[in-house]
């Protein structure tokens, strides 16, 4: 998992509202998580809502990373999903 390493840049680039409703959507997301992250993203603080997923992210199962990476390609998000899987940026 690169997501530790990648963190900062990922921060910034993510659009973790997408992301979070397309995990919610499949049930790979609480109400609580979801909630938490549409607010910080609907209060203008995008990069606080990336972070807030990505901290998610770290702590899951590798099931869940798997469907992480499968929300970043469904939402049209290839460029991040592409700096998590390929060797660098």
């Amino acid at each position: 998992m690169r997501i530790r390493e990648l963190y900062q840049p990922l921060s910034e680039k993510l659009n973790a509202g997408k992301t979070a409703n397309h995990l919610y959507e499949h049930g790979a997301l609480d109400t609580k998580d979801f909630e938490e992250i549409q607010q910080l993203s609907s209060s203008h603080r995008p990069t606080r809502a990336a972070e807030q997923l990505l901290n998610i992210v770290q702590n899951q199962t590798k099931h869940f990373y798997d469907c992480f990476l499968d929300s970043l390609k469904e939402t049209d998000q290839l460029d991040v999903h592409q700096w998590i899987v390929s060797e660098g940026l």
